[in-house]
């Protein structure tokens, strides 16, 4: 099965902003303290498993990907570049925006969307 992480980590897009020794994509929607920005946090927040008549059942997981960068322009660069990543091979959509801010604590600009992804159990 193709994670979510890997899906991200295969973009050059994205390795370009979140590195790749280490690559800054972290499951479970925490970043370890003290990581650098831009990283990208995910988490599953929903899952609908679905039957098919010619093979094993497929899950269509609602996935939520959280883009952190210092300034908003970052910021943006990585969504869009998640996005792009996600949605590669077209059966996978993003679903909804849910927000883009300014977070309070650590002051990083973060944008917020959900995904369709249709992933073998």
């Amino acid at each position: 099965m193709t994670t979510v992480a890997q899906l991200l980590a295969a973009a050059d897009a994205v390795k370009a902003l979140v590195g790749t020794n280490p690559i800054r994509i972290f499951q479970w929607g925490r970043a370890p303290a003290n990581v650098a920005a831009p990283y990208i946090l995910w988490s599953v927040v929903g899952d609908s498993p679905e039957n098919t008549l010619d093979g094993p059942a497929m899950d269509n997981l609602r996935v939520q990907i959280d883009c952190y960068a210092a300034t908003g322009a970052v910021c943006d660069q990585l969504a869009r570049a998640a996005r792009a990543a996600v949605e590669l091979d077209g059966e996978n959509v993003m679903i909804s925006l849910n927000r883009a801010d300014q977070d309070e604590t650590t002051n990083l600009f973060r944008d917020s969307r959900d995904y369709s992804l249709w992933v073998d159990p």
